[in-house]
This record gives structure tokens, sequence and C-alpha cells, in this order.
């Protein structure tokens, strides 16, 4: 009976224990509890409604970190180096180099200068832009976008060739360009079927002396000795440009392209100082005679040369004019033949023969 007496005391304590431990919750009336839950409620839905308004804030730009002098270095290395390998894919190009200088960060890309040199020399300036993480060049024009283009103006049609007895055509061209030098190969096989029957006439491009000064260039670095009469690539162009005047007056004209097929083939313009000896000796013409002539009258020779190309306006090479008309026509040896047979009245049998139909690998002028 102890025993029993003692687990009915002990549940008694454990009944007062329990009423102690009643929250202060428990004491609240049910009534005033569900209302301030309810209260409650309503807030945390208005907190929740005046967040979800809450417009969200733009992400504020990271700031593009500013390259080091190393960085740009590098890059400017890149550049001059892609950019010698690409004009290094281009015949007569040998020891031509392309050098980037003055890289600076630009409108989120890198732009920087650039000058293709024939060792010291320098033939050409321009500038070129590379994108930021240093993957792409960009070469060209620079456009600002907000500012409205003109009008276009209508193409004017080209106009035909007229069809003569006896077809001329005037060749211009820069030695060392290597568009004239793909034109100079698609009209040889022609001149040496066409020749007799029509007068092709070799001419060369020369500029004054306010051309140097626009690409950097001394008048020693560009013109022809003690003169003002330059050229593009140079004075060894120029110098070129003398010897093979000299050949086309003092030789006949297979002679001259002999010379010029030999030369397109072989020198370069950081070679031509002593291939053009070479191409002399190859093609059975007097080198001495041939430097003799153009210290004595090569001058004179190059501004003729100026005179005729300044008073048609011609400035790029190559510009062929067909019986006075501008050339429109293929630069393959067929494409040139079927449009100077074209320009006869009575074309001659040798129209008849089939040359090379391929095209130079690529086509624009210099100048």
């Amino acid at each position: 009976m102890e025993e029993q007496h003692g687990s009915g005391e002990q549940h008694a304590h454990q009944h007062e224990y329990h009423e102690q431990k009643k929250g202060p919750l428990e004491k609240i009336p049910l009534p005033l509890l569900i209302a301030g839950v309810g209260v409650l409620c309503l807030i945390a839905g208005y907190a929740l409604a005046a967040f979800a308004m809450t417009p969200a804030q733009p992400a504020q730009p990271t700031a593009t970190p500013t390259a080091t002098a190393a960085e740009l270095a590098a890059i400017e290395n890149k550049a001059s180096v892609y950019l010698t390998s690409m004009v290094a894919l281009q015949a007569g190009s040998e020891g031509i180099t392309v050098e980037a200088t003055n890289a600076s960060e630009y409108k989120g890309i890198y732009a920087m200068d650039i000058a293709v040199m024939d060792g010291a020399q320098v033939l050409q300036t321009g500038k070129v832009y590379v994108s930021r993480d240093g993957s792409t060049l960009i070469i060209g024009n620079e456009f600002d976008l907000e500012t409205p283009l003109p009008s276009p103006s209508p193409v004017p049609s080209p106009s035909p060739i007229p069809k003569v007895a006896k077809p001329d055509a005037q060749v211009f061209v820069m030695s060392f360009c290597p568009y004239g030098v793909q034109a100079e190969q698609g009209l040889s096989p022609v001149a040496r079927i066409l020749g007799a029957n029509m007068t092709i006439e070799p001419h060369f491009i020369i500029y004054d002396s306010g051309f140097c000064s626009t690409y950097g260039m001394s008048l020693e670095q560009c013109c022809f000795a003690n003169t003002t009469l330059c050229s593009l690539h140079g004075v060894k162009e120029a110098d070129e440009d003398a010897r093979q005047l000299c050949i086309l007056r003092d030789y006949n004209k297979t002679a001259w392209w002999d010379y010029v097929d030999y030369v397109n083939a072989n020198c370069t313009l950081g070679t031509i100082e002593t291939c053009w000896m070479q191409a002399a000796n190859a093609t059975k013409l007097n080198a001495t005679a041939i430097a003799s002539c153009a210290a004595a009258d090569g001058a004179k020779l190059l501004e003729s040369e100026k005179t005729l190309g300044d008073s048609l306006g011609i400035s790029s090479s190559p510009t062929i004019l067909l019986n006075g008309m501008d050339y429109a026509g293929g630069s393959s040896p067929e494409g040139f033949k079927n449009e100077f047979c074209n320009a006869f009245i009575d074309p001659p049998a040798a129209c008849s023969l089939t040359l090379s139909e391929a095209e130079a690998s690529a086509s624009g002028s210099c100048g």
C-alpha cells in the first residue's frame, strides 16, 4: 500500500509541474490569440508585397581593367607577326615586314599604328584594331554610326569599247604592285599572240613629292635619284620603272615582256637591286647599257610617264584603257584575249586560239 501511495503522490507532483510549465500563450484567451495571429499575418503580407513591388536594381557594370604596358606590347607584337605573314602571301613581297606601334585602348578595343617596311624604309602607313581579348584583327576604315550616310548616287553603266581596225591598250602599272604584276602575267601571253595586230603599251604610275610626306617617307626613300618623281613602293620601284622604260625604248616589245616575265617570277622588291641584272642576262639584254640609260635618261622617261598619267587622271595600278575606254574585263589570259579581240572591227586569226582561263588569286589595285 505504501508503494501505491508513493505512486499517487508522484503523479500529483508531475501534474503540478506541468501546470507550472504552461507558456504565456496558454494563458491568453483563445479569441485574443486568434486576433493577434491575424494581425501578424496581415503585417507579413504587406511586407512581402512591398518587397515584390520594389524594382530590381540594375547590375553595376564591371570596370574594364586598364591594359598594362606589357600587355599592349604583346598585342603589338602579335599584330606585327600576323600582318607580316599576310604580306608574305603576296607575290613580290619577300623582305617586307609590318610593324605595329602605339597600341592604346580605344572604344572598348585596341587601336594601333602600322608601318609597312622594306628594311628601314617605310613603304606605307595605316591603322588597325584588335579585339579586347586579342583574338581578332580588324583592318579597314572606321565609320561613325551616328553620322547619316549620303544618298547613293546612280552607278553609270560602263561605256562599250569601240571597235577599231587596230586596237590600242594602254596598261598603267607599278612594277612591284602585286595587282599590277598579276595584270602583266595575264597580259603577257596575249601580247605575244596579238602584238603584231594591236598596240599594247606598258606605262608606269609616277607621283610627285607630296606623296612621300603623306606616307612618312623622305624624297630619298620614295623618289628617283635627285628628282621629285616618286613611286608608291619606294625608290627601288622607281629605279626599276626607269630600267623597264629604257628596255621599252631600246629593245622590242617581245624583249620587254621576256624581261618582265623573269622579274615577276624571280625578283622581289627586296632583291631587285641585283636580281634585275640576272633578269637582263637571262633574257640576253645588255645590263650595262640599261644601267647607263637609267642613269642618263631615267628622269626624263619617268617625267614623260607622269605627264601622261596626270593628263588621264590615272593613279592606281593596274589601270587599263582599251581604245581609250576603261577596261573592265577578265584578268586571265583568255579573259584579256576575248576583250581585246572584241575591240577589233575584223578580229585576226590569233583570236581563235585558246589561252589559260586561270584568274588571278586576288583582285584589287595599288594607289
